[in-house]
């Protein structure tokens, strides 16, 4: 079983490989209206020229891997949430998409 982390899909429709990406990221808890922001250089995380890269936010250590926040909001209560991520890269406009993230809770088989 793999633990809890986030992961996004990048893709890259240039015909240059992109790189030096940063990510802002704000939780917002959707039962207490709680809210936090981070932000995270993506050092040596790149998309090659038509293609695509994942970022996971969790606490690997392999390359495309970045630590999260293990006492962020997101970990730290079972609530719903609203998550904005907001990528942005050097001579690029950012991105941003907003995710909701259903309450979590104990798995249970369907």
């Amino acid at each position: 079983t793999a633990p809890d982390h986030l992961e996004l899909l990048v893709t890259n429709g240039t015909a240059v490989a992109i790189k030096a990406f940063s990510l802002s990221l704000t939780v917002k808890g959707a039962d207490t209206g709680a809210t936090a922001t981070y932000f995270k250089p993506l050092p040596g995380f790149t998309v090659p020229a038509s293609g695509e890269a994942r970022i996971h936010l969790d606490d690997a250590s392999v390359a495309g891997h970045f630590r999260d926040n293990p006492n962020g909001i997101y970990h730290s209560t079972q609530s719903a949430k609203v998550m904005t991520f907001e990528l942005a890269a050097a001579g690029f406009a950012p991105v941003s998409v907003d995710v909701n993230k259903d309450k979590g809770g104990a798995e249970t088989a369907d």
